[in-house]
C-alpha cells in the first residue's frame, strides 16, 4: 500500500474518531440540562469543529479534512495505476 492510501486510511480513521469524541462532548453538555451552554457550544466550537471536518450539517470552509480525504483518494488510487501500468 502507498502511503498516500496509508494516509488516507489513518486520516479517516482519525475523522470518524473526532466526530465520535464531538458527539460524546455534545452529550455530556447535554445532560448538564444547561440549554444556553448547549446551544452556544453547538453555534460556536462544536459546529466550527463539525465544519472543518467536512460535516454533511455545515459547509463554509473552503478546505475541510473531507476534502484532504477525497484528494488523498485520489492521488492514491492514481499512483497505484501509474504502478500497475509501469
Amino acid at each position: 500500500m502507498s502511503n498516500i492510501l496509508e494516509a488516507l486510511d489513518r486520516c479517516m480513521e482519525i475523522r470518524e474518531e473526532i466526530f465520535q469524541l464531538l458527539s460524546e462532548a455534545e452529550d455530556l453538555i447535554r445532560a448538564t440540562e444547561e440549554r444556553d451552554l448547549e446551544t452556544r457550544s453547538n453555534s460556536y466550537w462544536l459546529g466550527h469543529m463539525r465544519c472543518a471536518l467536512g460535516s454533511d450539517a455545515y459547509s463554509t470552509y473552503s478546505y475541510t479534512m473531507r476534502d484532504l480525504l477525497e484528494e488523498l483518494e485520489e492521488r492514491g488510487y492514481n499512483e497505484e495505476r501509474e504502478e500497475e501500468e509501469a
